[in-house]
């Protein structure tokens, strides 16, 4: 399971996109123009990977587009289900 909550500055839109290596696996907009002052957007996504994948936030325009950090935007990820069958289930 993967998460993310990203909150732009005020007076700033932008697109990005959660990856698993280079592919794409959910897009998110946002937008804390158009009387904003910040806006948030999030996004929960289940997915199958292996050892070794990568897992990124990436912005997706061209500019300097900001995110507020400090706890106001975050990723985060963690296992639901093992999938290797041969191994034996501890607990």
């Amino acid at each position: 399971m993967l998460s993310t909550t990203l909150t732009t500055h005020a007076d700033h839109a932008s697109h990005y996109g959660l990856y698993v290596d280079n592919t794409v696996i959910a897009r998110l907009w946002v937008d804390g123009l158009h009387d904003h002052q910040f806006d948030s957007a999030s996004v929960d996504v289940v997915v199958a990977s292996t050892r070794g994948q990568a897992v990124s936030v990436r912005h997706g325009d061209i500019g300097d587009h900001g995110l507020e950090g400090e706890a106001q935007s975050l990723f985060s990820g963690f296992l639901l289900q093992k999938q290797d069958r041969s191994a034996e289930i501890v607990g």
